[in-house]
């Protein structure tokens, strides 16, 4: 569910709109409606009872100097007359909300987490931008680096054989791109994370 609240609209996050618009801490937080109401689809939520939530609920900021939290102190939602049963169909709702969520994450299907890397024939191997001989050369492997993370095999766009897919943390360095497979001795599976240099 917290990846709802992660990303406010473009046009929110520029210090231009920031100074014109942001008077107190609670207004930094800008919903993307649209994307918003996307999200909530795709994760089998109810729209209706989240958006009552958020208005029976106080504005929260979470301060990223301090990690200290805002609460916006609206006299209307701490009003005493009725504060119990909107904390009960808060609570209610939210469990709902989540059990939901978690339902439809539930029903899900993936490949599996497993992991590869292709064993390198040499040192200095050429990383390509695209899945093609005559594409840009990025980057060239470092001496002694001889596996890579990989994650799919394609044909050569142009001309014959495949490619290997890479993204590989090296020291500090993404290594990414495309590997032919004349380079390439042969492939690791791992059933967890590979090991990183």
């Amino acid at each position: 569910m917290a990846r709802l609240f992660k990303k406010a609209p473009l046009y929110a996050r520029n210090s231009d709109y920031i100074e014109k618009y942001v008077n107190d801490s609670t207004e930094y937080i800008v919903f993307d409606h649209h994307n918003f109401e996307m999200e909530l689809m795709k994760s089998g939520m109810d729209s209706i009872s989240l958006w009552n939530v958020l208005r029976l609920t106080p504005d929260v900021y979470r301060a990223v100097q301090n990690n200290s939290w805002i609460i916006k102190n609206e006299l209307v939602k701490f009003e005493k007359e009725g504060i119990r049963d909107r904390a009960e169909y808060v609570l209610d709702t939210t469990i709902n909300l989540i059990v939901s969520a978690d339902q439809t994450l539930a029903m899900h299907r993936t490949p599996g987490s497993r992991f590869y890397s292709i064993q390198l024939r040499k040192d200095n191997v050429p990383v390509y931008k695209k899945a093609d001989a005559g594409s840009e050369v990025i980057k060239t492997t470092p001496p002694g680096l001889r596996n890579l993370n990989v994650d799919f095999s394609i044909p050569a766009m142009n001309g014959s054989g495949n490619f290997w897919h890479t993204m590989h943390l090296h020291e500090d360095d993404i290594i990414r791109g495309y590997v032919s497979e004349d380079f390439v001795e042969g492939v690791i599976e791992y059933p967890g994370p590979p090991p990183y240099d």
